[in-house]
């Protein structure tokens, strides 16, 4: 991470603005848990306006689109960003395109932790009479698509900001979070166990680790479903002489 002095995300906001605006973009909006001495057993709301999220929590768990450089999302993201005190350094891994990085600091807010994550996405698609193949949805996802058979070159990306406040307080965000990390976290919440949270914040981390370890497993597993039976097919075309 750099040690420079923060720029309200200058690179950031110039990446933004010589991005391609989307024509229908979809809905900015923030899927949230906290727990507060109005509620304290917790409770879920969502928001179109990171503005919400001034009101003091004991613990909070935000989901949040991920935070592409977009002309459409620039003005909310960068209110989540100065809202949580978010470092300049969080910003530069997502402009160099980065597969994973992480980074910490302690300034007068408290201090916070992040880190990204990047892998393939192998996800299937099955009809009737014929092997899994790969769907591909580069396209729709806006990546360039290609005519070449089980070929997709899209990527899933996600972020993670820890924040620990002076006062106790603890915020995670997760942004283009994968659903296997939303159903880790949602299962912890379930059990009732996440004042473990305010003890060792760190915790939280574990549960994305876990989700995304999943996601990873079966991503790896998609892989195997349509190769493996090519593989098999190509050396059965070679033993019989074909």
């Amino acid at each position: 991470m750099s040690w420079a002095i923060d720029d309200d995300y200058e690179a950031f906001k110039r990446a933004a603005h010589h991005g391609h605006a989307l024509i229908l973009p979809p809905p900015w909006l923030l899927h949230v848990w906290d727990v507060t001495d109005e509620n304290p057993e917790g409770v879920w709301h969502v928001e179109s306006n990171p503005q919400s999220l001034q009101s003091k929590a004991r613990l909070r768990i935000v989901f949040a689109p991920f935070h592409d450089p977009e002309p459409c999302s620039l003005p909310s993201v960068l209110a989540l960003f100065r809202l949580l005190h978010v470092p300049s350094d969080f910003t530069t891994s997502v402009l160099q395109s980065v597969c994973h990085s992480f980074g910490r600091k302690t300034d007068n807010y408290g201090c916070c932790s992040w880190f990204h994550f990047l892998f393939k996405n192998i996800s299937l698609k099955h009809q009737n009479g014929k092997l899994p193949e790969v769907d591909n949805r580069a396209a729709s996802a806006g990546y360039a698509s290609s005519t070449l058979p089980q070929a997709d070159y899209s990527w899933l990306k996600s972020s993670f900001f820890l924040r620990q406040h002076d006062d106790g307080g603890t915020v995670l965000v997760c942004f283009g979070a994968q659903p296997r990390v939303w159903q880790r976290i949602e299962l912890f919440i379930d059990s009732g166990k996440w004042a473990d949270a305010g003890i060792n914040p760190y915790v939280l981390f574990d549960l994305v680790l876990d989700g995304l370890y999943f996601e990873v497993d079966e991503t790896v597993w998609n892989m195997n479903t349509v190769f493996g039976p090519l593989e098999h097919v190509q050396w059965g075309d070679k033993s019989s002489g074909q």
